[in-house]
């Protein structure tokens, strides 16, 4: 990882070359344990979620003379202000890729004891996301898949044996039956629970419901044909163009805390707009999700 950006700057343009990070890779902290059941022997076992993550970043502050160095640390404080809240962090992966976490300053340590000659010292940052989860810099989209790829013998391509995807990915798509499948691609390694899904056009109760893993998403209103809605699952908000909905208009599935989740790999959603006939534009935006 060459680069770490912390509020859109390259520590390195600061003279503060980062050497080491801990907590970027492997998996955060859980929270939950086990269930104690009265009158049963041993523990149940219980859904564990994962927590804040903690993040320790390290490396050299250089410069040409102290005065260099003293200048060097105060631009990394002015950076890295204790209680400023969630800033997004980056960093590179070796394909030149960015992942990033909305992370906040918990601790600054600067080793200063410059002796005569020295021209670098210890910096140390510690840093905790509220959300674990790092995120692709790029956006990924939900797409529909045609079914009816044939050949000149009229051979079905998707009969069961064989099947072709679309031939590019559209961002973009109506939903011309009530329901209809649309597939939405997860390149990362963990669940995504923000997307943020498009409806426009004529629905009553329009139901998302995710046939990977069950979590359903249900809108309890009812809109015209040049309405548009956006459900953004992060900040768990319904607006309607472009006036927020009160919460109680989003109804989840049994046991759901989060409004969606997209699992690795693919996920079938099934859409009913709940109009006859439906002619509903559908679109999904979302960042591949890493541990």
């Amino acid at each position: 990882m060459g680069i770490f950006r912390y509020a859109g700057i390259d520590l390195s343009t600061l003279g503060a070359a980062p050497s080491m990070a801990d907590g970027v890779k492997g998996a955060p902290p859980v929270r939950g344990k086990n269930l104690l059941i009265p009158y049963q022997h041993g523990q149940r076992w219980a859904q564990k979620f994962y927590d804040e993550r903690p993040l320790v970043i390290q490396g050299l502050i250089t410069g040409v003379s102290g005065i260099a160095l003293d200048a060097a640390a105060d631009n990394l404080k002015k950076l890295f202000p204790i209680g400023a809240g969630e800033q997004k962090l980056e960093v590179q992966q070796a394909d030149l890729s960015l992942r990033y976490v909305m992370a906040e300053v918990r601790n600054s340590l600067i080793q200063m004891e410059v002796v005569k000659g020295t021209k670098a010292v210890k910096w140390s940052l510690e840093l905790v996301a509220s959300d674990p989860i790092w995120y692709g810099s790029a956006l990924e989209a939900a797409s529909g898949r045609f079914a009816t790829w044939t050949l000149d013998s009229g051979v079905l391509l998707d009969d069961g044996t064989r099947w072709l995807d679309t031939t590019a990915a559209y961002f973009a798509q109506t939903v011309s039956s009530s329901p209809a499948n649309v597939e939405a691609t997860n390149s990362g390694t963990i669940f995504t629970r923000k997307p943020i899904l498009y409806l426009r056009g004529a629905m009553v109760n329009p139901l998302i419901f995710n046939l990977r893993n069950n979590y359903s998403l249900q809108l309890m209103l009812t809109t015209a044909g040049t309405d548009q809605l956006v459900v953004d699952c992060g900040a768990q908000t319904v607006t309607k163009n472009g006036i927020l909905q009160p919460p109680n208009v989003a109804v989840l599935g049994p046991g759901q805390v989060d409004w969606m989740h997209l699992e690795p790999g693919d996920n079938t959603l099934k859409i009913t707009p709940g109009a006859v006939p439906p002619s509903v534009a559908y679109q999904a935006l979302y960042s591949p999700a890493y541990l």
